[in-house]
């Protein structure tokens, strides 16, 4: 590894950072519930990729089941499908106001877990360690 000098001045790669930098405003926060239970394990290498999706669809999509969900509210005479399609209704309502109004980027979040070990031994280890954590969350 090379170290540069103390007095060096670095300059910044623009390109670079602007490609790594988070869409959307993502905050960071400490404490990461159960992915650090699984990401502080032992062995185990652990990667989130987020990809935006089209709002735009998911806004149109959610319009749609607003309408639907009314509808429903309107016609039905069975209380527990009229309060399942209330209780949808305001479940979509929020999320276009988040999504709208407030700019909220939705997408897809994948998490990818590696088990890695020096021998099998270790690797069985590690990895019953890994399924024990995972059982453990909801």
């Amino acid at each position: 590894m090379i170290y540069p000098e103390k007095n060096e001045i670095r300059q910044i790669n623009n390109s670079l950072l602007n490609s790594i930098t988070p869409s959307g405003g993502v905050e960071f926060q400490r404490n990461r519930g159960w992915a650090a239970k699984i990401s502080t394990l032992l062995n185990v290498i652990t990667v989130q990729i987020f990809e935006p999706a089209n709002n735009n669809d998911l806004l149109s999509d959610l319009s749609k089941s607003v309408a639907k969900c009314k509808g429903v509210m309107m016609s039905t005479r069975d209380e527990l499908e009229r309060q399942r399609a209330e209780r949808a209704v305001e479940d979509a309502e929020r999320l276009i106001t988040q999504i709208d109004q407030h700019g909220e980027i939705i997408g897809y979040m994948s998490n990818l877990v590696v088990v890695v070990a020096r021998d099998e031994q270790s690797l069985e280890r590690s990895c019953r360690q890994l399924e024990a954590t995972i059982a453990t969350l909801n």
